[in-house]
C-alpha cells in the first residue's frame, strides 16, 4: 500500500504543513510551537502568513528563473491544498469506501512524475527561500556542515 497516492498525499501534506508552520513562526513572530501546531489552515495561511508584512515583501524579491519568492511559497501552499483535497476526497467521483476497495482490488501506484514534481518544489523552497526566511547563518556551521550544505545547493 506504500505506492498508492493516498499514502503519498498523507506524507507530503504533512511535510507541506510543517514547512508552512516554520514560515508562520518566522513571519508572524509566534514562538510557541505548541500553539502553532493547534492552528487550523485558515489561521495558519490566510490570517497568518498571507496577511503578514513579510509575505507582502516576498512579491518584490525575484528568485532567479523560478519567479518571485512569493511564487515559491505559494507553490508550497498549493501542494498543501491539493494533498488535503486528495485526503478528504474532495473533487473525486468515488467515496472513501470505494477508493479503498479500488486500492485493494487493483492497487494504485502514485504517478512518479507527480512525486518528482513535489520533490523538485520542496528542493527549490528549502534551498532557495527557506534559508532566508529562517535567517540561516552558514558561518555558525562546522566546516563539514558548511561544505555539505554548499555542495547540496550546487548539486540538486
Amino acid at each position: 500500500m506504500t505506492n498508492n497516492d493516498l499514502f503519498i498525499a498523507a506524507c507530503t501534506r504533512q511535510f507541506d504543513e510543517e514547512l508552512l508552520e516554520i514560515v508562520y513562526s518566522e513571519f508572524c513572530s509566534y514562538k510557541s510551537f505548541e500553539g502553532i501546531l493547534k492552528l487550523n489552515y485558515r489561521r495558519l495561511w490566510e490570517d497568518g502568513i498571507q496577511n503578514s508584512s513579510n509575505y507582502k515583501k516576498l512579491s518584490k524579491t525575484r528568485n532567479t528563473n523560478k519567479g518571485t519568492d512569493k511564487d515559491i511559497l505559494d507553490t508550497i501552499n498549493c501542494l498543501f491544498k491539493k494533498d488535503s483535497d486528495k485526503l478528504h476526497f474532495k473533487y473525486q467521483d468515488i467515496n472513501s469506501t470505494e477508493y479503498l476497495e479500488q486500492i485493494i482490488k487493483e492497487g494504485i501506484e502514485f504517478r512518479k512524475s507527480n512525486l518528482s514534481s513535489h520533490i523538485k518544489q520542496y528542493y527549490i523552497f528549502c534551498m532557495q527561500l527557506l534559508p532566508s526566511i529562517i535567517k540561516l547563518n552558514i558561518n555558525l556551521m562546522s566546516q563539514n556542515q558548511k561544505h555539505e550544505y554548499l555542495n547540496l545547493r550546487r548539486n540538486p
